[in-house]
């Protein structure tokens, strides 16, 4: 949806069309017009608001991170013999994570852009936390490619992503 699209939405709606936009949209009222209520602090009172934005970002960044690491680690894994039990478990991570990500995003498809411009960073901490995987099972991580993946890669299909092939 386009930003002028989303201008001409009622409050109630924008609220089931994009959480984020709408949190960040009655955090700028009460900054511009709190002050109108008595015993009202207004920056304060917006700023509690817009965590509730940020906590969404951060979410849904941790979800692609968590699912960067395990589509990292599940190949490699694969690779190195690792028992069929952790195998799963970094398959049901890779699930858990594209699922919560794509959820994320239907909700609140504002962040998708902020996503798209973190994903250095997206990046590099899901190759950290791989390591993590590979550590938290006892082993040494191996030396792999620094794959980076897009947005789009993330929230392909599993049964067509090249991406998701362990």
């Amino acid at each position: 949806m386009a930003d002028e699209d989303y201008e001409k939405l009622p409050p109630e709606e924008l609220y089931e069309v994009d959480y984020v936009r709408w949190v960040r949209e009655q955090a700028q009222l009460i900054q511009e017009h709190g002050a109108a209520i008595p015993g009202v602090d207004p920056e304060t009172l917006a700023d509690e608001i817009l965590d509730l934005a940020r906590s969404q970002v951060s979410q849904a960044e941790d979800s692609a991170e968590q699912l960067i690491a395990a589509l990292i680690a599940g190949p490699a894994g694969r690779q190195q013999g690792l028992p069929r039990g952790l195998l799963e478990y970094w398959l049901q991570l890779r699930l858990d994570g594209r699922w919560w990500l794509k959820r994320m995003l239907e909700n609140s498809p504002s962040i998708r852009d902020e996503l798209e411009q973190k994903m250095d960073e997206i990046n590099e901490a899901g190759r950290n936390q791989a390591n993590l995987l590979w550590y938290r099972a006892g082993l040494e991580p191996p030396e792999m490619a620094k794959p980076q993946f897009t947005l789009e890669d993330l929230l392909e299909d599993p049964e067509t992503s090249p991406h998701w092939r362990a």
